[in-house]
């Protein structure tokens, strides 16, 4: 209309912001990372948030892969398109910007005009990390990698939680995205965690650039919930790939999220109560060496390495064999005993 700026999305941000239009639009939604109930399907146990990732307030729902912003989630729960969300605004916050669309083929939202709460949101803290993932079926080709190079069986993938995966959602720091995988993807489920989300680690092991993608919380241990409750021994190895190897030749291993990451004394304590004897086993190079010597050191644990040129027990396998490694494991560790109980006489 002449002498009035047109509705727009442009405008409308200059004058509302998605709070704003959250607020309004979004019953339940209250606070930013506050869980709330959908109103799209029966949730009894709140399962959305409206949070921050990247510079931008989303509602997500960790039941669905997809994510909306303000105006996306108008045109769905009112089954609008854009232009019409846009006049639907422009309407219910009284902005008096220029439309030609007629009112009444627009839906209702509230008989109470939208409120403008001036809410900074660069105040609330980053959401949490979300991924989703989209199994396929386990096939003959997947075989090539894991038993052909790791004599890992299917059964043993299967326990220790690794799904074959065609793509995943991200959600974290840097936004949105949905990813489309390489055929050799997997995705190790981890739980849940303290908030209720699923808890993963994306594996791609030939994709150079996006090889691991994870929102595991730092204190999870990999192969901790396949434990039997007690026994004699237990390794402490590097990532879920060896301690699948290690399952396979009968010994109990976990493996912490990265050898970076500490183990607390609260759970060590519980894990030495459970076995007798623990060990570590961790990268046969500079930082693996390094890490293992800082959690010997702090726990008083045995550390031993394989023979130089491999690096990790996988790698052992992949270029000899089983009954090799087992050789080599047997000495390592019989070494290991006699340097302890040396040592504590």
């Amino acid at each position: 209309m002449y002498g009035r700026e047109e509705v727009s999305k442009v405008a409308i941000q200059a004058a509302v912001s998605d709070y704003d239009l959250f607020r309004h639009y979004c019953s339940g939604f209250r606070t930013v990372n506050q869980k709330f109930s959908s109103e799209f399907r029966n949730d009894s146990d709140p399962s959305c948030i409206i949070g921050m990732w990247g510079d931008k307030l989303y509602y997500k729902d960790f039941a669905e892969p997809n994510n909306y912003d303000a105006f996306a989630y108008i045109m769905r729960k009112y089954g609008v398109n854009f232009m019409q969300a846009l006049c639907m605004i422009n309407r219910d916050f009284e902005l008096g910007l220029g439309s030609t669309y007629p009112l009444s083929k627009l839906p209702m939202s509230s008989s109470a005009p939208g409120v403008t709460y001036n809410v900074d949101v660069t105040q609330f803290s980053s959401a949490p990390t979300i991924l989703r993932i989209k199994a396929r079926k386990w096939q003959a080709k997947d075989g090539e990698y894991w038993k052909h190079k790791y004599g890992i069986s299917l059964d043993t993938l299967r326990k220790h939680k690794v799904i074959p995966i065609t793509r995943y959602w991200y959600s974290g720091k840097k936004g949105h995205s949905m990813n489309i995988t390489d055929f050799h993807a997997y995705a190790y489920f981890c739980g849940y965690t303290d908030d209720g989300r699923e808890s993963w680690k994306i594996y791609q092991p030939y994709n150079r650039k996006d090889k691991w993608m994870s929102n595991v919380p730092g204190k999870y241990l990999q192969g901790y919930d396949e434990l039997p409750w007690v026994d004699g021994l237990l390794i402490i190895t590097k990532s879920l790939k060896d301690v699948m190897v290690l399952d396979q030749m009968s010994y109990n291993a976990i493996a912490p999220h990265g050898e970076s990451f500490a183990i607390s004394e609260q759970l060590m304590s519980t894990i030495r109560s459970r076995f007798t004897r623990v060990v570590i086993l961790y990268d046969n190079d500079g930082p693996g060496m390094k890490a293992a010597a800082s959690l010997a050191q702090k726990y008083g644990l045995e550390c031993v390495f394989l023979p130089e040129g491999t690096k990790d027990v996988s790698d052992f396998v992949e270029s000899y064999d089983y009954e090799v490694l087992d050789e080599v494991l047997t000495e390592m560790l019989e070494d290991g005993r006699e340097s302890m109980d040396s040592r504590d006489t």
